[in-house]
């Protein structure tokens, strides 16, 4: 229990530094000073992280609490797992798997098209990962 513990304190840590990548992209619009791309690329970088550690503390619960036999350690064998024994909805498997993919997109960034896309799918992403990390941390309290 001590090792999921401590994969969810490193997420919520992460995961403040996204929110705070998608507030100073959200000031950078609105203040057109010219860091808009600056802040959007900071922001996904975060997103990219947060995604890592999101699938990685997932795999640690199901193994340490619910004491599942993994057939597939990917990430969205993962995914399929949890929504499997009702950790996760069908919709929110298929957003987190949609999530992964934006995920292996990010070396594509160079891009703009691909950038904007993810960009702007990161505030919803986010709200996801909150409530899957508050999701476990209720299970493991």
């Amino acid at each position: 229990m001590v090792n999921i513990k401590k994969k969810l304190a490193t997420l919520q840590s992460a995961l403040d530094t996204l929110k705070d990548g998608i507030e100073r992209v959200a000031i950078a619009q609105e203040e057109k000073e010219g860091w808009e791309l600056t802040a959007r690329d900071s922001m996904i970088q975060r997103f990219e992280y947060c995604t890592d550690l999101l699938w990685k503390m997932l795999k640690v619960y199901l193994e340490e609490v619910e004491n599942v036999k993994l057939e597939s350690t990917s990430p969205k064998g993962i995914i399929r797992e949890a929504v499997q024994i009702r950790i996760l909805s069908e919709q929110e498997g298929e957003q987190c798997v949609q999530m992964i993919k934006n995920r292996n997109e990010t070396s594509h960034i160079y891009r703009e098209e691909i950038a904007e896309h993810i960009a702007a799918r990161v505030p919803a992403f986010f709200d996801l990962m909150q409530e899957m990390q508050r999701r476990i941390e209720m299970k493991v309290q």
